[in-house]
């Protein structure tokens, strides 16, 4: 276990060298400036806005420098928020995204669990058909779109929900049932075909030859076992609610990360695009060996070594 623990965290960090050297390197390619603009600068002024940055040294020399003062916990200066550290701008906007990323996957579990067991014990019913058909629907419809739907139902139709921005915790709601359709369209199939594929297995049988109830052996075992495959794939489950949370906060408006993000790589902000790839990297990276290492607690058959 400690052999596996250290390659996984050394091909992990090497990955994440990976990564933030190909992001690193593709935006300092690109041509063009971040203070490119319609108005022409002197170019004595280009020329000291440059030196403060260090853009005028070697990419190379950038590239390492870069890599030093990250190591010491530093990222710069954004170039979009003159005079503010991206450490200031990433933690005043991280727990934002953590919080509607964090509330979609549990509801989506939540739904997804009692959706699977309702689908599994009425086959062919309307419940079957209804789960089917919601879990068919979203996989079949962008996130843009699926977030635009609940937006005209719920708040220009019903009025029941702010439509964007925040202004209190109702204005996540929208937002936390659309980040969370995705994962639970996959956790409620992969948790139903579990179901069905176990139910005639020897274990199953014997708990039943036991005298214990229908529901008991629904949630003691079929349900225990089920989860290690919808578990197994909890890594593709969080890449896609951060990639997701830049369309939602987007949509929504929400002042998250991912609204950073997609912001800063408008504006050309180095730092602060590098920065925040170096973190959801991290966190997808360490989501994947989290999730790993709980497999094999949920499932002692899976032995790493």
């Amino acid at each position: 276990m400690r052999s596996y623990f250290i390659k996984r965290t050394f091909s992990s960090l090497m990955t994440l060298f990976i990564v933030i050297t190909v992001t690193f390197f593709i935006f300092r390619l690109t041509p063009g400036s971040p203070f490119d603009t319609e108005k022409t600068w002197p170019p004595e002024i280009k020329l000291a806005i440059e030196q403060k940055y260090g853009l005028n040294q070697p990419l190379l020399t950038q590239f390492i420098e870069w890599i030093k003062d990250v190591l010491e916990g530093d990222f710069g200066y954004s170039f979009q928020y003159p005079d503010t550290r991206v450490s200031d701008i990433i933690i005043q906007q991280i727990p934002m995204s953590f919080t509607i990323g964090i509330f979609a996957l549990i509801l989506a579990w939540i739904l997804a669990i009692v959706a699977a067991l309702g689908s599994y014990q009425y086959r062919e019913s309307w419940i079957d058909k209804v789960t089917t058909f919601i879990s068919t629907m979203r996989v079949s419809l962008p996130l843009y779109l699926t977030a635009t739907l609940l937006i005209l139902f719920f708040s220009n139709y019903l009025k029941l929900l702010p439509p964007a921005l925040y202004d209190d915790p109702t204005s996540l709601i929208l937002p936390v049932i659309a980040l969370s359709l995705k994962p639970f369209s996959l956790i409620t199939r992969l948790l139903k075909v579990s179901l069905i594929e176990i139910e005639n297995s020897f274990y199953i049988k014997t708990a039943f030859s036991k005298g214990l109830s229908k529901k008991k052996v629904l949630v003691k075992h079929f349900l225990k076992n089920a989860i290690i495959s919808p578990w197994a794939m909890m890594g593709p489950m969080i890449a896609s609610l951060l990639t997701g949370s830049f369309v939602i906060e987007l949509i929504f408006q929400l002042p998250g990360i991912g609204y950073t993000f997609v912001s800063s790589v408008i504006n050309r902000d180095y730092p602060l695009v590098i920065a925040i790839t170096l973190i959801y990297g991290s966190i997808l990276i360490s989501a994947n060996f989290i999730s790993d290492l709980l497999l094999s607690k949920i499932d002692p058959r899976i032995q790493f070594s």
